[in-house]
């Protein structure tokens, strides 16, 4: 993959994800800074990886070459790799334990 990054690309700065916390608001927030920066897909797989550290990086560097060809394929393997780690919102039940 390869895509020319625009000369008034910025690097979005934001907190790097490790396998804690919340991986959706973490891929939001990429997601959202790439778009105000005029980030494209390949720019974005790019970028992410920079965004990762500790267990997360790890994972990546595991992953086959080749597997990556989309910043939405990116996006998936990161969620499903992650699922457990997600947030989830509270239920009633939640309630009766406080």
């Amino acid at each position: 993959m390869e895509e020319q990054v625009l000369p008034h690309f910025t690097v979005p700065k934001m907190v790097p994800y490790s396998r804690l916390g919340d991986l959706k608001t973490h891929l939001k927030t990429f997601k959202t800074q790439m778009l105000i920066s005029w980030g494209f897909d390949v720019v974005c797989c790019k970028m992410f990886v920079g965004t990762l550290t500790r267990t997360a990086l790890q994972w990546f560097k595991r992953t086959s070459y080749g597997t990556v060809n989309s910043f939405q394929t990116f996006s998936q393997l990161f969620l499903q790799q992650f699922a457990a780690n997600q947030v989830k919102p509270p239920k009633l039940v939640d309630l009766f334990d406080i």
